[in-house]
């Protein structure tokens, strides 16, 4: 859900942002948990489109920021402030 929401917050905000997710227990190819993709298209976030994705080295290696959320920061509430700060840093990034 996060990589859903700072992907619309960015593109909301004006930032030439590239945003991915993965997980290191994702279900490969799977879609968004649908309780969670209905939490997040209750708070106006599309993940229709979301894919689940397994961490790599090579994911890390050739991302600039790599954030990490733990299952206590699931709540939209913290996952969507989490994604006001990174896109703080990003604008400040590219001022």
């Amino acid at each position: 859900m996060a990589e859903v929401m700072l992907r619309q917050m960015a593109a909301e905000a004006g930032l030439p942002v590239e945003v991915s997710s993965r997980g290191y227990r994702a279900e490969i190819g799977r879609p968004m948990w649908p309780p969670v993709a209905a939490h997040a298209a209750s708070r106006g976030y599309d993940g229709s489109t979301h894919i689940a994705r397994q961490l790599s080295h090579e994911a890390i290696d050739g991302a600039d920021l790599v954030v990490v959320l733990s299952a206590v920061a699931q709540a939209h509430r913290e996952v969507e402030a989490t994604c006001a700060e990174i896109l703080a840093l990003c604008s400040a990034r590219t001022s």
